[in-house]
């Protein structure tokens, strides 16, 4: 909708006044099938519009390649050990940093803390694979010939 509108002409507005609320979804599996299927958007769309592609985009796809190909690389490579766990270790300390200052800034709950960062490698993961099924499916015409794709259950 954002590349037709700009497109047309028309410009967004940014109104901070305005406030959406959407209804918190419980977590765990609801939430890593929501983060899932609307990758799976993304992936088509940076198919279709090569311009949308940003390299944030790209960060969970690299994360969820990397949890994907840890094992092989392990046994393949020898040296690649402490590149792994450096990136790893990273990876882990920035999850950390990121659930205190949603505690510290946003939420007083330690509750919140915990399960931020234990959801956030699981929704990463998941729109790690949600893009590249999403770059699967407009690769493979798929989406192309409107196929129906997936259902609610």
């Amino acid at each position: 909708l954002y590349f037709r509108l700009k497109s047309a002409g028309h410009k967004l507005l940014y109104v901070p006044e305005i406030f959406v609320w959407h209804r918190a979804k419980p977590i765990w599996s609801p939430i890593v099938r929501k983060v899932f299927f609307y990758a799976t958007g993304r992936g088509v769309l940076m198919a279709r519009k090569p311009r949308s592609i940003k390299f944030v985009y790209f960060v969970p796809t690299m994360f969820a390649l990397g949890v994907m190909a840890a094992p092989i690389l392990f046994l393949l490579v020898p040296g690649i050990l402490l590149l792994m766990t450096s990136v790893g270790l990273l990876y882990l300390t920035l999850n950390v940093a990121n659930a205190f200052l949603i505690f510290y800034k946003k939420e007083r709950n330690p509750l919140v803390a915990l399960a931020l960062f234990v959801m956030t490698p699981l929704i990463h993961f998941a729109y790690g694979m949600g893009v590249l099924y999403g770059l699967y499916l407009y690769g493979s015409g798929d989406i192309r010939k409107g196929r129906k794709l997936w259902t609610n259950d």
